[in-house]
């Protein structure tokens, strides 16, 4: 096949006639959407031998905010968090992030891209380290412990005849029948932890195996992606979406204990979607889940990395 055939290729399937049954709303030029949300993130280190489990999480804060789409196509918004109440800051640390996540959908591709860093965790299962802990006592803490997190997905539609993501993600467009499409894709991440002690606490350390003792950890991985999304209309303006993928690929490991230690594996990754909504002619809102879980791999620990996102949003069109 010619060079000039596979672009030819290419364009048709981003920019080809070809899509679902949609309407954009050109007659609107702004579209203003209040919005509130929950963002969680978090990682186990779980051991491949005994299955015990070390859940670290950073006391987030649910976050309210304003976009703002010209006709469809361009958009910015602006946001702010929730006060940390005393008790919350007690109960489990006080935590200072920064935790930016974009998401881009146009006819048959998707590219979501995200970037988080945490200082200071809490252990969600504190009970397994100090048996004896009370629900009104502070949770386990590490105050010094850090973790990144850099990734970006693309997302194929195979069949943008019958699935449009921009209806179910950010309701530029509406869809008008119920279908779905097959998707493939891939994903390219980083996710590092630090701590000035071991990430794995002393008391529990003879159950992680080799390396409970590590202090920083350090993986990059790459994954090709594949799965299935699905529109549900219900009348001319209510609609659900549910979406799943999975991928699989590899990992370059780096970590540290009283050593340096490299190494490569295969890596594990899930996402899902799910999307539950209102797209009126001027009034819209919903409800948006979105689930990113990577599984990586040391000599003796697994480290799912989770990054949830709960979003509620209502908005009108002028």
């Amino acid at each position: 096949m010619s060079l000039r055939l596979l672009l030819a290729s290419a364009i048709v399937l981003v920019f080809g006639n070809a899509r679902a049954d949609v309407e954009r709303f050109e007659s609107k030029f702004l579209t203003v959407k209040p919005w509130l949300s929950s963002a969680a993130y978090g990682y186990n280190l779980r051991s491949i031998d005994t299955k015990s489990e070390l859940k670290w999480a950073p006391n987030t804060r649910a976050a309210t905010g304003l976009d703002f789409y010209i006709h469809g196509w361009f958009g910015f918004g602006i946001g702010g968090l929730s006060e940390l109440k005393s008790e919350d800051r007690i109960l489990k640390g006080d935590t200072t992030y920064t935790d930016y996540r974009f998401s881009f959908a146009f006819r048959s591709f998707q590219v979501v891209a995200n970037y988080q860093q945490f200082h200071g965790f809490y252990l969600e299962n504190s009970e397994f380290v100090n048996p004896g802990r009370l629900p009104s006592d502070p949770y386990y803490q590490q105050p010094d412990m850090n973790s990144q997190n850099t990734s970006i997905l693309f997302t194929w539609i195979m069949d943008p005849a019958k699935y449009s993501l921009e209806a179910a993600t950010d309701q530029s467009v509406r869809q008008g029948t119920s279908g779905g499409s097959w998707l493939i894709g891939g994903s390219a991440q980083q996710a590092r932890f630090n701590n000035s002690s071991p990430l794995v606490p002393a008391a529990v350390a003879g159950q992680f195996g080799a390396d409970a003792s590590v202090t920083s950890a350090d993986f990059t991985s790459l994954t090709v992606r594949g799965g299935y999304g699905h529109t549900f209309c219900w009348g001319t303006h209510w609609f659900g979406t549910t979406q799943g993928m999975f991928g699989l690929g590899t990992q370059i490991a780096r970590y540290t204990d009283s050593a340096t230690h490299d190494d490569s594996q295969t890596v594990a990754k899930f996402d899902l979607l799910l999307s539950l909504g209102y797209n009126g002619d001027e009034f819209l809102s919903g409800l948006l889940v979105d689930l990113d879980v990577t599984n990586y791999r040391t000599r003796s620990l697994e480290i799912p990395v989770t990054l949830a996102t709960l979003k509620l949003y209502a908005g009108t069109r002028f």
